[in-house]
């Protein structure tokens, strides 16, 4: 029984994270192409994609060296004070406040993603995000289409990996006022 909680059976290969830091970036959902993880009303969640200046924002992610130091955080674009971290099993976004909750809940281990859904010729690197305050557990696309943080389950891996697109939907948009 004690054993069980740190079996972390998600991919291995950590992303080499230096040529990505300061860039901005969007991820789509493995398990529901042309779905973007962006933030809506209370929580990140997956939708379709939209031709709008706010979804682009919505969607899109500054990574930055992890809020603990290593590994890496997400900044949102649209609201640029703002991190993505877990919270209660959910993942939303929080203004930075300089609390190690916060720096806990808000920092990520990017890995390489493996055996994926569809053609990965699109272009974009597939990963997968594991929490560093819990680890073996990532991040997921849920029943509800909302992001959680969940043990990787290798029958539903498709809803535990994310295509990073770089540059992200937000890049050469005007700048909202």
């Amino acid at each position: 029984d004690d054993f069980a909680p740190t079996v972390d059976l998600g991919p291995s290969e950590v992303v080499q994270l230096k040529s990505l830091r300061g860039r901005v970036c969007s991820l789509e959902s493995a398990a529901r192409p042309g779905h973007w993880v962006r933030y809506r009303a209370d929580a990140l969640c997956v939708d379709g994609a939209e031709v709008s200046d706010e979804f682009a924002y919505d969607a899109s992610f500054v990574l930055e060296m992890g809020l603990r130091g290593h590994s890496c955080s997400l900044r949102s674009v649209g609201r640029p004070l703002e991190y993505v971290r877990q919270q209660d099993s959910r993942l939303c976004l929080s203004q930075y406040d300089g609390s190690d909750a916060l720096r806990g809940d808000a920092t990520f281990e990017l890995r390489v993603a493996t055996e994926l859904p569809f053609d990965a010729a699109e272009g974009g690197q597939f990963v997968c995000l594991m929490s560093l305050k819990k680890p073996g557990q990532y991040v997921c696309v849920d029943k509800d289409e909302r992001l959680a943080i969940d043990k990787f389950c290798p029958l539903r891996r498709a809803s535990f990996q994310f295509r990073l697109s770089l540059p992200g939907l937000a890049v050469g948009r005007r700048i909202k006022e």
